[in-house]
């Protein structure tokens, strides 16, 4: 009798922790769905930028192309945190029910500075100064890519700029440890709009002109090569390894960054069309387009290369083989290569010189790599 009911308790035990299991394992999917951008859209379902369009905007986005969710910007890292924020959105929740779309833009546009920790930034984008790594139970707890960080393996990984590296943003040299740690800045000081106002990333940057153009300790505004250096190489003409090197015309004719770019006092950085034609026909604006698109497919065609080369290079690192003149070469396409991405602006400031030279050079040499590490009768290998 004793043993049938010690028989009795352990199945009630054991069905009680399989319903547990399967009660915890549906709130978790539960706790993913609604935190997924599909279940957002529900009440963010405008479209292009700005408020109530988040989703679409998202998608849009160099976070959504890298698969980066809703809650792993608008919840700091961990299962903690993470269940603070889903407690939170059933408010959110209540207030999408109960207040206008003009009371719930209001709301938002008055606690825009607050939806994204800086912490949470930091925490993929920073270096020694973000947090630690959350850890594998929190990640498979809250589904997010943020909880799978892993600070500069995490980076490398998805390719990701630690900010806190020496000064260079995509051809800028901005130093944002200075910024941050010195002058108390931001990240949504100058990329509130990154990712949800495509049309306006760079709103903020007028701020900029507080320091650096009345400011006598800071580089000022007129001293563009002081932070843009990659654009004002390859405008004069240099910044390429083994290349000759070919300046612009204009740059030839006496003309300086603020000949195009004359409303950057004004905080407008991006030079008008309209001011192009004080100089140039009609045409000219057509002719910018064609200097892009074949620059752009150029640099496609070369970044394609520059991938099966890398691959290739590290099949034969495999194999037992070493080439060390072969990865130097590689490591300077791919830094001529970066030097065209990081200008920014697809062959525009320096059309001949990026498409005639760099560009060229790069995928010949890409090429040669490719070919020679494809030999059936290199060096220690075995011909069939």
């Amino acid at each position: 009798m004793a043993s049938r009911k010690r028989l009795i308790i352990g199945l009630l035990v054991v069905i009680a922790l399989l319903l547990g299991g399967v009660l915890f394992w549906g709130t978790l999917q539960l706790l993913h769905v609604t935190s997924s951008p599909t279940f957002c859209f529900s009440c963010h379902s405008g479209t292009k930028d700005g408020i109530l369009a988040e989703v679409d905007s998202w998608r849009h986005s160099a976070h959504g192309d890298a698969g980066v969710m809703c809650l792993d910007c608008h919840a700091q890292p961990g299962f903690t945190e993470y269940m603070k924020t889903k407690l939170k959105g059933l408010k959110d929740a209540l207030h999408s029910i109960v207040l206008s779309e003009e009371e719930t833009r209001k709301l938002l546009e008055l606690h825009r500075y607050e939806l994204v920790p800086q912490t949470t930034c930091l925490h993929c984008h920073g270096g020694e100064t973000s947090q630690g790594e959350s850890g594998e139970l929190a990640a498979l707890l809250t589904d997010r890519l943020t909880d799978r960080a892993s600070q500069d393996g995490f980076r490398l990984e998805h390719e990701i700029p630690n900010i806190f590296a020496p000064p260079d943003a995509s051809g800028l040299i901005f130093n944002h440890g200075v910024h941050i740690e010195h002058f108390n800045m931001g990240c949504s000081d100058c990329h509130l709009g990154v990712v949800h106002d495509r049309q306006n990333k760079t709103e903020l940057k007028d701020s900029c002109l507080q320091c650096h153009q009345n400011h006598s300790s800071a580089p000022q505004i007129e001293q563009c090569s002081a932070c843009h250096l990659v654009q004002s190489a390859l405008f004069e003409g240099w910044g390429a390894i083994g290349s000759a090197g070919e300046a612009n015309p204009m740059y030839l004719a006496g003309i300086n960054c603020t000949g195009c770019h004359a409303g950057v006092l004004e905080g407008l950085y991006r030079p008008p069309q309209d001011l192009c034609l004080m100089c140039h026909d009609d045409g000219y604006l057509e002719l910018q387009e064609q200097w892009q698109s074949s620059t752009q497919q150029r640099m496609d065609e070369a970044r394609g290369l520059l991938n099966e080369a890398r691959e290739l290079l590290k099949q034969r690192k495999g194999e037992g083989e070493e080439n060390e003149a072969d990865w130097i070469i590689l490591l300077q396409a791919r830094r001529n290569l970066n030097l065209v991405r990081d200008d920014n602006t697809s062959g525009v400031h320096n059309f001949e010189y990026i498409y005639q030279q760099i560009l060229p050079a790069v995928i010949s040499d890409l090429q040669i790599i490719i070919a020679n590490a494809k030999k059936t009768d290199r060096p220690g290998t075995k011909t069939p």
